[in-house]
C-alpha cells in the first residue's frame, strides 16, 4: 500500500488523508479524514510514506529531517560533523530514479541505520540551516 501525509497549504499543519481523489491518473483532489469537503491538489503538498520507521517507531515521509545516532558505515563524515555533532538531513524523493535519498548517503538500502526524525521542513525548516552551517561552516 502507498502511504502519503498531506501538508495543507491553506492552514499551514498537516492533516491526516481519508482518501485521494483520482481522475486519469493524476491526483486532482485530497479529503482529510476531519472534513467532508474535498480540497483541490493545489492546496496539498503530498509526501510519500517511505516504508521505513526511526529508532523511535516514527514513520519516517518525504520532506523529513533526520539525524544518524552511532553511525558505522564508513560515511561518518557525512552523518557527523568533525566525527561528533549530528548533521541533520532530508529525506528525498529522486523523481529520475524512483527512489528515497537519505540525505547524502546511498548506502542506506544496505545498512541498517539508528535514524531519529528530528523535524521536516515545514514546521522545522531551521534545522536544514543548521546543516549548511555544519557542512559549510
Amino acid at each position: 500500500m502507498i502511504k502519503f501525509r498531506a501538508w495543507d497549504l491553506i492552514n499551514n499543519r498537516f492533516r491526516k488523508i481519508k482518501r485521494l481523489i483520482v481522475s486519469h491518473g493524476e491526483v486532482i483532489g485530497v479529503q482529510y479524514s476531519d472534513d467532508k469537503d474535498i480540497m483541490s491538489i493545489d492546496s496539498v503538498i503530498l509526501q510519500r510514506y517511505t516504508g521505513l520507521k526511526d529508532k523511535n517507531g516514527k514513520e519516517i515521509y518525504e520532506g523529513d529531517i533526520f539525524v544518524v545516532r552511532d553511525p558505522h558505515d564508513g560515511d561518518e563524515d557525512i552523518w557527523m560533523h568533525h566525527l561528533q555533532e549530528p548533521i541533520p538531513q532530508l529525506v528525498e524523493w529522486d523523481e529520475k530514479k524512483c527512489r528515497f535519498r537519505f540525505g547524502s548517503s546511498t548506502r542506506i538500502l544496505y545498512n541498517p541505520y539508528h535514524f531519529e526524525v528530528i523535524g521536516n521542513i515545514f514546521e522545522n525548516p531551521d534545522l536544514l540551516e543548521e546543516r549548511k552551517k555544519s557542512i559549510y561552516g
